[in-house]
């Protein structure tokens, strides 16, 4: 084969294992880019980032937790990794989802906020009554519409 033909047939092999890697993207490996460019590329509303300052002050620039209750635990985290943490320890982990969203925007957070800041929602297996697989770590349902 000469020289051409050969760097076509690379090309079109590249294209193709691209293409492959691309379909064959398992749902976790998705979730864990929508929460990278949420945190590296986050936009948020200067309201926003107003409600965050005066949320976190309590804190004192250290990592901790915000709000608890009996069905899901809002956390902190502080930069380089800075995020709000969400466990739920509801079975009905939408439910629990609900709940901790609708506590964030009662403070004032719009969901494009939430979806920039970011959030993440974590299931939290406290006992053997969740069964054996959780679901992964991820962004708020609305935030794979924005």
């Amino acid at each position: 084969m000469d020289r051409k033909k050969l760097t076509i047939i690379a090309l079109i092999s590249i294209i193709g294992l691209i293409v492959l890697i691309v379909v064959l993207a398992t749902p976790k490996d998705k979730e864990i880019e929508e929460i990278y460019e949420a945190q590296v590329g986050g936009v948020v509303s200067e309201e926003g980032l107003a409600i965050k300052k005066e949320l976190i002050a309590p804190l004192a620039g250290e990592s901790g937790t915000l709000f608890i209750s009996e069905d899901f635990e809002i956390g902190y985290l502080t930069p380089p990794l800075e995020r709000f943490m969400v466990f739920i320890y509801m079975e009905d982990l939408e439910s629990g989802e609900d709940q901790a969203v609708n506590w964030l925007k009662s403070r004032g957070f719009s969901e494009n906020d939430l979806c920039g800041l970011p959030v993440i929602i974590t299931p939290a297996k406290l006992d053997s009554s969740f069964g054996e697989e959780l679901p992964d770590s991820h962004l708020p349902s609305f935030c794979n519409n924005n």
